[in-house]
């Protein structure tokens, strides 16, 4: 029953066939730009690629290689921490500019990279060997998985941090949950970011959102109010985490307690009625009428 799910523009397998297909068109559409705009050849799409304002230094990335599937190697890294990041500090203000100051590339000369590294390759590792359909879903729409550091003197949140930005499209850059639980909670950290990349493709083709984007409205994520669109992201993060949850309550189990996951799944569900409630007072275009839609049916199926 927990994997039967199939969604319908994000979530579950005819969720995925129209994201593949959005991803495909808005790959081909980036290339030509680029290759357009710099003169070049290139014959498939790389994450530096999405960039505007940035284009002629994330040029300097096009020759980041991974080490193995979905992660960079060490000189890569290096490389994507140096043009990314802002000249004073060692952050992602290039790809996201909240992180300014706070958030950066960990390095292999990080002292919490070595550890931090194996936890995540065996996060996706689990994802891989226990969900495979998932797993495919989720390569479709990200090329690199990317270790999160705190800068400039500050903390990363104990739970872990995820960030997902149209300026480096399949990328998503993550840090390790501290504490109790950390292997369920960065399995949902990374169901969250795969939301994220998920609908910034269906953004590429559709507003979502038919009234200004800045309109303020309260956020199920951050807990406060935000621009309608990042609100609107906040559910999509929360319905993706409600779904892994439902396709693998077993390995979470598992991994955890069964106590431990029906509280976690109670408080993504209300995140989920709430977002839904909330979202319900914008203007949607149709597409974003049919995503909500889908959040509901979603959540009637998980409850």
């Amino acid at each position: 029953m927990t994997k039967l799910w199939q969604g319908s523009f994000l979530t579950g397998a005819t969720g995925y066939n129209f994201v593949a297909g959005t991803v495909d068109r808005v790959d081909s559409e980036i290339l030509r730009k680029v290759n357009s705009e710099l003169g070049e050849c290139y014959l498939e799409f790389s994450p530096w690629m999405s960039t505007n304002k940035y284009l002629d230094e994330f040029k300097n990335l096009e020759s980041l290689t991974l080490d193995r599937e979905l992660f960079l190697d060490r000189l890569s890294l290096e490389k994507l921490s140096r043009i990314i990041s802002s000249e004073e500090n060692r952050d992602l203000y290039k790809v996201h500019y909240e992180s300014d100051g706070n958030i950066g590339v960990c390095l292999s000369s990080d002292k919490e990279f070595l550890g931090d590294y194996k936890a995540l390759q065996n996060a996706l590792q689990l994802i891989k060997t226990n969900d495979f359909e998932y797993y495919l879903r989720f390569k479709k729409v990200v090329n690199q998985v990317i270790l999160q550091t705190a800068t400039g003197g500050t903390q990363i949140r104990q739970d872990g941090t995820g960030l997902s930005s149209f300026n480096y499209r399949k990328g998503i850059f993550l840090s390790i949950p501290r504490g109790v639980n950390i292997e369920v909670e960065l399995l949902l950290n990374i169901a969250h970011e795969f939301g994220h990349q998920c609908l910034i493709n269906l953004q590429h083709i559709d507003r979502i959102i038919m009234e200004s984007h800045f309109k303020l409205v309260f956020s199920v994520i951050r807990k406060v109010k935000r621009p309608s669109i990042l609100s609107f992201h906040a559910l999509i993060a929360s319905v993706f985490m409600l779904e892994f949850i439902i396709r693998n309550n077993d390995l979470l189990v598992e991994l955890s307690s069964n106590d431990y996951i029906k509280s976690r799944k109670n408080e993504v569900l209300k995140d989920v009625e709430k977002g839904i409630k909330i979202l319900k007072t914008c203007s949607l275009t149709p597409l974003g009428k049919n995503i909500l839609d889908e959040c509901l049916g979603l959540y009637i199926f998980a409850s």
